[in-house]
């Protein structure tokens, strides 16, 4: 589970692609309405992926990260 409010996922959102974004807000969307019903997805689509946004945003978040903490292993020694 990715939290929205999270640095690295907010600003992996903000540089994702727009079918990507909109792919997400349906996911919402579905997953919302099938709430409100109280039925599962795994009743309607049995093998569909449930990981697929993890998929689709997790590298961008990976790589944001390694980023960060390039930046912060290079600004060390002003710690001191």
């Amino acid at each position: 589970l990715l939290i929205e409010e999270e640095r690295e996922v907010k600003e992996a959102l903000s540089l994702a692609d727009s079918d990507v974004l909109i792919g997400r807000t349906r996911r919402l969307k579905r997953a919302i309405d099938l709430n409100y019903k109280r039925k599962s997805l795994q009743d309607y689509a049995p093998n569909m992926d449930l990981e697929l946004f993890k998929k689709e945003i997790y590298p961008d978040i990976e790589k944001i990260r390694a980023r960060d903490q390039e930046y912060a292993q290079l600004n060390a020694h002003n710690k001191q």
